[in-house]
This record gives structure tokens, C-alpha cells and sequence, in this order.
């Protein structure tokens, strides 16, 4: 099977976009902030992103269905 694992500051919000759309099951082994008002904005905490990124390392759950 067609699997990859990221850790550490290789686990970005960006490669988890890009990526994301070339599989049917995504895991996601990382701490997550629960939005009980907001649903779709609970996020995963990633690796925090590199210089010159529009990024924050915060993949919410709308970016996820994206």
C-alpha cells in the first residue's frame, strides 16, 4: 500500500494539504483544539511552519475537507 509518515517539522500544514488528496484514509497522531461552537474551525496542531509561509500549523477541519 501506498503509505507515508511524516514527524516532526516534516509534519506541516502545507504537506498535509498537498497531500492530502492522493488517499482515502488520512491518520493524524497529533494534539487537536475542539471548537464546541464552531465545528469546522477544531484544528490539529502541526509542526510550526517555516519562514515565508502563509501557514500558522493549524489544519482546521474546513481545510481538511477541502
Amino acid at each position: 500500500p501506498k503509505t507515508k509518515v511524516y514527524i516532526g517539522a516534516a509534519a506541516r500544514e502545507e504537506r498535509a494539504k498537498a497531500e492530502a488528496g492522493s488517499y482515502r484514509i488520512l491518520h493524524f497522531a497529533t494534539h487537536g483544539i475542539l471548537n464546541d461552537s464552531s465545528p469546522m474551525y477544531s484544528q490539529l496542531l502541526l509542526a510550526q511552519p517555516e519562514a515565508d509561509t502563509n501557514e500558522d500549523g493549524l489544519l482546521e477541519a474546513w481545510e481538511i475537507m477541502n
